[in-house]
C-alpha cells in the first residue's frame, strides 16, 4: 500500500525558498537523498496552522553531512558564510542521535537522518540505526506527529496508513502498543495529556487501558528528569486550554509525576474552574493592567489554583546543606524545578488573593481595598491584582466577587495597584512622630497600613499634587493613627 497521501500543503513564501534551495543542493551534489520534513510541521500544515519548527529527515547520508553540502552550496550562491552547530546525542535526555542545525534564511532547520531504535528491559538508552520511514514513524509518540512531507516529490506521506485519518478524526493514538511506547519513553505520556488538550482532541481506549500498568509512573519518575516533565507540563499550564490539560493530566493519573503532592489536587478542579471563572469576569479596565504575556498569566493561576490549599503551611526542606524551614508552596515549586521568578509569582499571587478575600465584603471601604490593593503592580510583576482577583474568587461567592469588582470600578480604584507613595518609611515614621529604630520596627506594617488606608478613604490619590497632599495628609492624622498603635 503506498504511503502517498493527496493531500495539499500550503507552502509559505519562506518555505518554497528554503525546499527550493535544499532541491538544488540535491542536484548540484547529484546526491540521491530523499529529503522530508518529518513531526509537528506536518501535522500543523494539514490543519491549516502555522509552524516554524523544521525538522528535516535524510535517508542515506546523516544530518550533518548534509547540512555541511547546504552550508557549502550557500556559501557559493549566495556569498554567506554559515556554520553547522552540532547537537550531540544526550541519552539522559533522551536525544538518542545527534542533530546538525544551520541558520538559513533568518530561521533554523534541524537535519538528522531517519532512525529505527531498540530497547531492551535492561536499559533505557536504545541501540539507534539507520533505519526507514517506516521505523522512524513507528518510534515516534503519536501517529499525527508521525507524518512526512516529502520534500523530493511534494507530497505528504502515511507511512503508518492511520495518521491522517487520526488527525482528521482528532484522535490521539501511539503507532506501537502505548504500553511500550510509553516504557520506551515514559515522557510520552505527558506528551499525550499536552496533544489532547492543545488540539481538544480524544484519547484512544487503547492508551487509557495501557495507563492501568502501574509500572509505567514510576518509570516516568525514575528515568525522566524533573526538568523535561516539568518543561512539559509548563507548556500544557501555559496554553489557552489549560484547563483541559490539568483535567487531561489527572484522568490519566499523570497529576502527582507534575506536583507530587497529593493534598493539593484534592478538590483541584473547582478551584481551577472558579480561578479562571474570576479571569473571565474581569472588565477590560482590570484585565488590560496585566502587562505580561498571556501564557504566563496562565501558568501563574493555574499553579496557584492547585497549590491553594496548601498556602500558609511550611515543611522541612533543604536549603543548600541544610534542612530549614519553609513555604510549601515554594518547597514543592523548588522541587519540580520551578524559576525563582515563577516561584515568586505563585507567592505573591496566592498572597494578594488572600488579602483580598480577607476584606468584609458586607463592608467594602474605600481605604480598606485601596489598601490592599497598592503595590499589586510593578515592573516585574506586571500586575499582580489581575491573577490575585481572579484567584480570590476560589473562597468568594459570585455575589461577593461580583461585587468587589464593582466596588473597584466605582471607587476609582483601578490604579490603586500602581500607587507610589512618595514618603519614604524614615519620613513616614518622623510625620507620625515616632523615634527610628527597633521599637518601631514592630508597628511600621501596621502603620503603612493605617497610612494607606486613610490615603485611599481621603481620596489623596487622585490629588493633583500628590506628594503635598500625602504629607498634609499624615501631619493632620499621624499623630492619632501613631497613638493608636503604640
Amino acid at each position: 500500500m503506498s504511503a502517498v497521501e493527496n493531500v495539499v500543503i500550503e507552502l509559505t513564501e519562506l518555505e518554497t525558498q528554503l525546499f527550493d534551495i535544499l532541491k538544488a543542493v540535491l542536484a548540484k551534489y547529484e546526491c540521491k537523498t530523499t529529503l522530508r520534513v518529518a513531526g509537528g510541521w506536518v501535522r500543523d500544515k494539514v490543519l491549516g496552522k502555522q509552524n516554524e519548527d523544521i525538522d528535516i529527515t535524510t535517508d542515506n547520508v546523516t544530518g550533518r553531512e548534509f547540512a555541511e553540502k547546504v552550508v557549502e552550496y550557500y556559501a557559493e550562491t549566495h556569498a554567506e558564510q554559515h556554520r553547522v552547530a552540532v547537537i550531540r546525542a544526550d541519552p539522559e535526555k533522551s536525544k538518542h542521535l545527534e542533530c546538525a542545525r544551520i541558520h538559513i534564511l533568518g530561521i533554523w532547520v534541524d537535519f538528522v537522518n531517519l532512525r529505527s531504535e531498540e530497547y531492551n528491559e535492561a536499559s533505557r538508552i536504545p541501540t539507534v540505526k539507520f533505519g526507514t520511514p517506516l521505523q522512524d514513524a513507528e518510534r515516534r509518540d503519536l501517529t499525527m506527529n508521525a507524518l512526512f512531507y516529502n520534500i523530493n516529490t511534494g507530497m505528504v506521506e502515511d507511512f503508518l496508513h492511520r495518521g491522517l485519518d487520526d488527525l482528521r478524526a482528532g484522535l490521539i493514538r501511539t503507532p506501537l502498543e502505548p504500553t511500550q511506547t510509553f516504557r520506551d519513553d515514559p515522557l510520552r505520556m505527558l506528551r499525550v495529556a499536552r496533544f489532547a488538550s492543545r488540539f481538544k482532541f480524544q484519547i484512544h481506549d487503547s492508551i487509557f487501558e495501557s495507563m492501568k500498568d502501574s509500572s509505567l509512573l514510576p518509570k516516568l519518575r525514575d528515568i525522566v528528569s524533573q526538568e523535561r516533565i516539568t518543561h512539559e507540563a509548563q507548556l500544557m499550564l501555559e496554553h489557552p486550554n489549560c484547563q483541559l490539560g490539568i483535567n487531561t493530566l489527572v484522568s490519566l493519573g499523570l497529576h502527582t509525576a507534575v506536583i507530587p503532592l497529593p493534598d493539593a489536587w484534592r478538590g483541584y478542579e473547582p478551584r481551577v474552574e472558579r480561578a479562571f471563572d474570576g479571569l473571565a469576569m474581569l472588565t477590560t479596565e482590570l484585565s488590560s493592567l496585566w502587562t505580561g504575556s498571556a501564557s504566563e498569566l496562565r501558568l501563574g493561576v493555574s499553579l496557584s489554583a492547585i497549590l491553594h490549599p496548601v498556602y500558609g503551611t511550611t515543611t522541612l526542606a533543604r536549603m543548600g546543606k541544610k534542612m530549614k524551614e519553609t513555604s510549601a508552596v515554594t518547597a514543592v515549586l523548588r522541587d519540580i524545578k520551578m524559576s525563582n521568578r515563577e516561584i515568586s509569582l505563585v507567592e505573591d499571587i496566592l498572597a494578594r488573593a488572600a488579602a483580598l478575600a480577607g476584606l468584609d465584603m458586607s463592608r467594602l471601604t474605600r481605604g480598606g481595598v485601596g489598601a490592599v490593593l497598592c503595590g499589586m503592580t510593578n515592573d516585574f510583576k506586571h500586575g499582580l491584582i489581575v491573577p490575585a482577583l481572579a484567584l480570590s474568587r476560589v473562597t468568594l461567592s459570585t455575589q461577593e466577587y461580583a461585587g468587589l469588582l464593582e466596588f473597584i470600578i466605582s471607587q476609582h480604584l483601578c490604579s490603586a495597584p500602581g500607587l507610589r507613595v512618595p514618603v519614604n518609611t524614615k519620613e513616614l515614621v518622623s510625620l507620625c512622630g515616632l523615634v527610628w529604630g527597633k521599637p518601631v520596627f514592630k508597628v511600621l506594617p501596621a502603620l503603612q497600613r493605617r497610612v494607606l488606608a486613610e490615603v485611599f478613604e481621603a481620596r489623596v490619590d487622585e490629588a493633583s499634587d500628590r506628594e503635598e497632599a500625602f504629607r498634609m495628609m499624615i501631619e493632620r492624622c499621624g499623630a492619632e493613627l501613631a497613638q493608636g498603635l503604640e
